[in-house]
């Protein structure tokens, strides 16, 4: 019995340990219950995958680890860990929480200045950055980073330079 390529059918196959129900789509002839145990693993797999995003943990308000204990603890949040001078016009954005770091934007008109990094492993290999190091745990580091901006540089350095630590309550 041949079937045509398009239609999918149906054999009973003897095996070594039996008859086995064989399907056939156009491409070759497969097993059934090759084909049940892989369906079943694929349920299963989607089964987990779901699991798994359902217990992702819900978005922290900060980014500063939970695991942290005694007085090494830095700033409840890691914009409190530093103060910065804004010139009228510009303004501070943040950019989406990480798990255990943050970066800041400082835009003019739409134009990046400065960039902010709050957490404890800078990339210290970035051009034109300095790098403040904290008494705390979290966050260890600040980075700051002039952009290059054609039309204003000295802007750009001069708000970068005005970054520093903010002084701690906790020690």
């Amino acid at each position: 019995m041949q079937a045509a390529k398009s239609e999918a059918y149906l054999l009973d196959t003897p095996g070594p340990t039996g008859s086995f129900l064989t399907m056939g789509l156009g491409i070759g002839v497969i097993r059934a219950d090759v084909v049940s145990a892989t369906i079943s693993r694929i349920v299963a797999m989607t089964a987990m995958l779901g699991l798994v995003a359902c217990w992702a943990p819900a978005k922290r308000d900060t980014s500063r680890p939970d695991d942290l204990q005694g007085s090494d603890r830095g700033p409840a949040n890691a914009r409190e860990a530093f103060e910065i001078t804004i010139p009228v016009g510009c303004e501070l954005e943040n950019s989406p929480s990480q798990m255990d770091f943050e970066t800041f934007y400082v835009t003019c008109s739409g134009v990046t200045y400065v960039g902010i990094y709050v957490g404890n492993a800078a990339d210290q290999t970035r051009p034109r950055s300095r790098l403040i190091k904290t008494e705390h745990s979290w966050p260890r580091q600040v980075q700051v980073w002039s952009a290059k901006v054609s039309t204003d540089q000295a802007r750009a350095d001069a708000i970068g330079a005005s970054v520093r630590l903010r002084p701690s309550s906790r020690t």
